[in-house]
This record gives structure tokens, sequence and C-alpha cells, in this order.
């Protein structure tokens, strides 16, 4: 009888080369080794980018860390706690697509579509590691003409929360807290893939 090998179809693939990045990133601005450390990764998909995030790592040091290769500006971190809507206790690995969302219509989502999405969007740690993680690759920056709103976290006491959002003005990576229904024309969100 001849033995055959189980195809199990997945969403999640092993890709050490996708990593190779991400992993020198958290040796040389963290000091933390990930070498030995299997890591599951969506699966590929074009014009997209992963975002590898460790639970040690905290906004505050990534602040610190970006300071170092580039202007960067905020309020939020300095004067109001961050929390995360569905905070990571392990070392997770997500997908984005490599453009802010739109609606269905072509327009900017609508406050009610966003609070739906609040579990696939991107984290305000998230969204600082992928500007770091850009900058080391590119020599450029994201969101250069949008914002990124950072759905998945909030800054700020429960009662008086605001969405984070991160991108450029004037020279600078800069991230502000505001309401979802008074957030700019050019304010979307980065939805992980499913």
């Amino acid at each position: 009888m001849e033995k055959h090998e189980e195809v199990v179809t997945s969403p999640v693939v092993f890709a050490t080369e996708e990593l190779k990045s991400w992993v020198d990133l958290y040796r040389e601005e963290f000091g933390i080794e990930l070498t030995n450390t299997k890591i599951l990764v969506p699966k590929y998909q074009e014009n997209t980018w992963i975002v590898l995030t460790d639970p040690r790592v905290t906004v505050e040091g990534i602040f610190s860390c970006a300071g170092k290769h580039f202007l960067c500006s905020t309020s939020i971190i300095k004067n109001q706690s961050v929390t995360d809507c569905f905070p990571f206790s392990n070392l997770t690995v997500r997908r984005f697509s490599a453009e802010i969302e739109i609606g269905a219509r072509g327009e900017r989502l609508l406050a009610d579509e966003l609070a739906a999405l609040v579990v696939r969007s991107i984290i305000l740690k998230e969204r600082m590691l992928l500007e770091l993680w850009y900058f080391r690759e590119t020599g450029r920056h994201l969101d250069r003409s949008s914002w990124t709103l950072c759905n998945g976290s909030r800054c700020g006491d429960e009662k008086n929360a605001l969405i984070p959002r991160a991108g450029w003005l004037d020279g600078a990576f800069c991230i502000f807290g505001g309401d979802l229904r008074e957030r700019a024309q050019r304010t979307q969100p980065r939805l992980a893939l499913l």
C-alpha cells in the first residue's frame, strides 16, 4: 500500500524569506532575537505587506527607535495611554493591503462601517512598526498624502477615547487622535486580510 501525503489547504504558510527583514528589524532596532522562533505567516498576496508584532515591544519603544531614523511628532503617546481593542499576547503576524481602504462605492468608509471592522483594523503599534520597516526597506515613508486610521487602538480613558491616526505632516511622522465621525477625508484604515 502506498503512503500518501495529506494535503491541507490553509491560508497560513511558513515564509522565512518574507520574514527576514522583520527578524533583522527586531534584532537591530530592539535587540530582540527571533532566530529560533517558528512564525506562521498569512499566505502571500500581491500588493500586501506583513507586520510582525512582538508583545515585548511597546508603542513608546517603537516611537523612540523611529525617532533615530526620522522626525516624529505626537502628543498622544506622551500624554495618554494607548490600548488595543484586541491586544496580542503572542508573537503575531498579520497581512495588510499596501493601500488604505475605501468603501465598496469608492468613497471613504462611514463610522458605522469602521466600527464593524475594528478586529481587522490595524492597531497603532502595527502602523508604527510598518512605518519603521517601510523606511528601512525603501528609504521612503507611507501616507505622505493620506492618513492611516488605527481603528484597532484607542487613546485616553474609556469615556473620552480617541482613535489614533498616523501619517506625515510638515516633514514629520505624526500621530493624532480623533473621533471616527470627525476624521479627515483622506483618513482610512488598513485592514488585515483574512
